[in-house]
């Protein structure tokens, strides 16, 4: 007697989750506290740039401490070994707790208006544990940078908007027009990445689920990047942005990242040679991020408005 085939079909089901965490192990993560910053470049400082007029500094600190092992108390002071400290800025000795989980806390440093600034003073923050546990990991000092004047402070990229017909790009001050609607002052490149996985068994999208044959998932990744042309960069003053205008219409499927140009050799051929402007500054000649990689700069592009606040070295500093 013949007996009609079963069709094979792979299954999956969820593990009982008092099952999970009666197996997994329970990880210590240990605790962290430090200072929000700009990275100096070629060190591991930390560093926040004000002006002599701003009245006060408000420094940022994040932490994390684990939930179920109690609080954590540091005291941030200012470096009473520096000159400034009473001249420049008022001195500082003030004690901050962390709680269970992550957190974040804010420091007020009071900036001396008017007081004599040669053009830039510097004063150095510390962070000193009370009571600390043996594994606590803390960051180094902030150096607090002031300026004597807005003046003298480079400018930065403080958001970007996507959107098919351009990307719009807002300076945190007046640019000078002639670079900054130089086309030849930016790059834009477009990264696509593409998942293929075995059809036959699918993809787990729950880290609580298993293949019910065990056998593993096979997936290849694959990534294409191209330049996407520029025909314009329109400058508005009375915004202080620029917007890139693409030769087509742009779509977000994509990763889109802005650069500054990069020179490029030259082929010797006509139109074959591609030369950056003179790059971006502010109308007193300050490079753009001139407190961290001067004249470059890199920013993640989707569809929409992003603002960018705080610490911009993790995004202006790319190459």
């Amino acid at each position: 007697m013949c007996r009609p085939r079963r069709e094979f079909r792979a299954e999956s089901f969820a593990l009982e989750g008092r099952l999970l965490l009666a197996i997994l192990p329970q990880i210590h993560v240990p605790p962290t506290v430090g200072f929000e910053g700009t990275t100096i470049p070629g060190t591991t400082k930390l560093s926040q740039v004000v002006t002599q007029q701003d009245g006060e500094a408000t420094v940022s600190l994040s932490g994390y401490i684990q939930p179920g092992t109690g609080t954590l108390q540091v005291v941030v002071a200012t470096d009473p070994s520096s000159p400034a400290v009473g001249v420049n800025v008022g001195a500082v000795d003030q004690t901050v707790t962390f709680a269970n989980g992550a957190s974040q806390a804010t420091v007020t440093v009071p900036i001396l208006a008017g007081a004599p600034n040669p053009g830039e003073v510097d004063v150095d923050l510390t962070i000193t544990p009370i009571d600390p546990p043996p594994d606590l990991r803390t960051s180094g000092p902030l150096e607090l940078r002031i300026l004597a004047s807005d003046a003298m402070i480079p400018p930065k990229i403080v958001s970007v908007q996507g959107a098919p017909q351009g990307i719009v790009l807002t300076f945190s001050k007046p640019m000078d027009p002639v670079g900054a609607s130089n086309v030849n002052n930016y790059f834009v490149r477009a990264t696509k990445t593409s998942m293929k996985t075995n059809p036959f068994l699918g993809l787990i999208d729950n880290p609580t689920q298993l293949l019910h044959f065990g056998r593993s998932i096979s997936t290849s990744v694959s990534t294409s990047t191209h330049t996407v042309p520029l025909q314009a960069a329109e400058y508005d003053p009375a915004t202080n942005s620029v917007t890139l205008v693409p030769k087509r219409k742009l779509t977000y499927s994509a990763d889109i990242i802005v650069t500054q140009a990069h020179r490029t050799k030259v082929s010797g051929r006509p139109g074959h040679q591609s030369n950056p402007g003179p790059g971006l500054t502010d109308l007193e000649g300050n490079p753009i991020n001139g407190d961290t990689t001067p004249g470059k700069f890199g920013i993640s592009v989707g569809r929409g408005t992003r603002r960018l606040s705080g610490n911009l070295a993790t995004v202006n500093g790319v190459e």
